[in-house]
């Protein structure tokens, strides 16, 4: 059997995994019909120093990617596939590399929630949602005010890990402390705006948690809530 080019069939081989993976909403963009969970505007193939021609999602391959919006090069020109990593992190201010982007933040944290004299609790399965959702993670610690720790602190936890990808910050005897710390895709020297701007964003929720409790203690006994059903 004939032998075939890489650039016959790689193209192919990353648009099949492409769409395969698990994503659960998808969306499209442009005139196009490609799908994905977000718009794709670039693509790298590339093996060493040679660039694989091809399409994938409706983009034609090359050697030059983007770094950060708002902190790295608008474009990065990378001479070899073996320098993508390092480049991307130096120009770019990108972690490319998920463990990499997972293992910073858990540093970060665990130094943060030391600084505050606090600790974490459970937090693996948020530590790998939210190493997902940043490129150049950055942990800055927020507050709320202290009367809503009367709310179950089940409550509390839950709105700030799952609505707000928060890290709760815990007392030594394990209760609940009103503090949590914030992983942005954003390292300043002043982080004042973006912790002030959490704390005016995590008020509602908050708020809301408080406020369904006081409902649910109108209704005193428990077989009197499966009667509303």
């Amino acid at each position: 059997m004939p032998g075939v080019t890489l650039d016959a069939v790689l193209p192919s081989i990353v648009d099949k995994i492409v769409k395969k993976l698990p994503v659960s909403k998808i969306m499209r963009w442009g005139d196009g019909d490609a799908q994905f969970v977000r718009p794709v505007h670039g693509l790298v193939l590339m093996h060493g120093r040679h660039v694989v021609s091809g399409n994938v999602l409706g983009v034609p391959a090359g050697n030059t990617t983007n770094g950060h919006r708002f902190m790295g090069a608008t474009s990065i020109r990378l001479s070899s596939a073996d320098e993508y990593e390092a480049k991307l992190r130096k120009d770019g201010h990108v972690i490319a590399d998920f463990a990499t982007r997972k293992s910073e933040i858990d540093k970060q944290v665990r130094a943060e929630a030391k600084r505050q004299k606090a600790s974490l609790g459970d937090y693996e399965d948020l530590l790998d949602e939210v190493a997902a959702l940043v490129e150049f993670p950055a942990v800055y610690a927020g507050q709320f005010d202290a009367s809503f720790l009367e709310v179950p602190h089940e409550c509390l936890i839950l709105t700030m890990r799952q609505n707000q990808k928060y890290f709760p910050l815990f007392a030594s005897d394990g209760k609940l402390l009103p503090k949590f710390l914030i992983v942005s895709n954003m390292r300043v020297d002043d982080p004042r705006p973006i912790v002030s701007g959490n704390e005016r964003v995590v008020q509602p929720r908050l708020e809301d948690a408080r406020f369904f409790l006081n409902q649910d203690r109108k209704i005193r006994r428990l077989h009197a809530r499966y009667a509303r059903m």
